[in-house]
């Protein structure tokens, strides 16, 4: 789709949609010469893009979207001015900053595990799904899709307790978007550190970069990203839109 330039599409959420890697669905106001789109990622990620902007498409299909009965719940990336204006008049809508950084090197600590192990994912981990991440259906097409494309490796106690998860929540253009998780009494352990670094090995042996999306003022997740490698791409504006 020529309204989005490989420059400055960021987000591997919305680049699976229109790659058909991922579900969701893309609106366009032409089809056979489109110049202005709203892609929606299964989830409810969700980005605008226009050469032109097209007020009626806006007014009679991306709005009654958005104000959809049943659309309980969307993220926006990067609002355009005209998107900008909309949302601040909705009371159920919040803007927020969010940092993109992506791995391109990094250092990997001398692994000094000794009360817990490291292992990829099985699918019955995807399905039994221990800390409520829907992990089965929240990006992918059920736990098998998940487990063929989310690279997602587990840190597990030696009794067995799953403690923490690193995952692909999507990927385009070479890009795995990471998504991580670890039980907040396991924190502050380095696990999240160790699992992001096996996490980035693996994508790395499929040729693939890691990505990050992190609130701004996430402090201790930026400096966990930065400490495994990630370089500042940029900031952007990012809504959710909680009904």
């Amino acid at each position: 789709m020529t309204l989005f330039s490989k420059d400055d599409l960021w987000f591997p959420l919305i680049v699976s949609v229109i790659e058909r890697n991922q579900e969701g669905s893309i609106f366009v106001n032409d089809n056979d010469h489109p110049t202005h789109a709203f892609v929606v990622n299964k989830f409810g990620f969700c980005q605008e893009a226009y050469e032109a902007y097209d007020a009626a498409f806006f007014e009679n299909v991306i709005r009654p979207f958005i104000e959809r009965k049943d659309r309980i719940k969307l993220r926006m990336y990067q609002p355009g001015k005209y998107m900008k204006q909309y949302l601040s008049t909705l009371s159920y809508a919040s803007g927020a900053a969010r940092v993109h950084m992506v791995h391109l090197d990094g250092e990997t600590l001398e692994d000094d595990r000794a009360d817990y192990v490291i292992k990829e994912l099985t699918k019955e981990d995807a399905v039994r799904d221990d800390f409520g991440l829907e992990l089965a259906d929240r990006y992918y097409a059920g736990a098998d899709d998940f487990i063929d494309h989310a690279k997602a490796i587990g840190a597990y106690t030696n009794d067995g307790q799953m403690i923490g998860i690193v995952y692909s929540a999507g990927e385009a253009l070479g890009v795995c978007e990471k998504d991580i998780y670890v039980v907040p009494e396991f924190r502050g352990k380095g696990i999240g550190r160790k699992l992001t670094e096996c996490f980035i090995s693996k994508c790395r042996e499929e040729h693939k970069l890691v990505s990050e999306d992190i609130y701004k003022n996430n402090e201790a997740s930026v400096a966990l990203a930065k400490a495994t490698g990630a370089k500042m791409i940029g900031t952007y504006e990012y809504f959710n839109i909680d009904k």
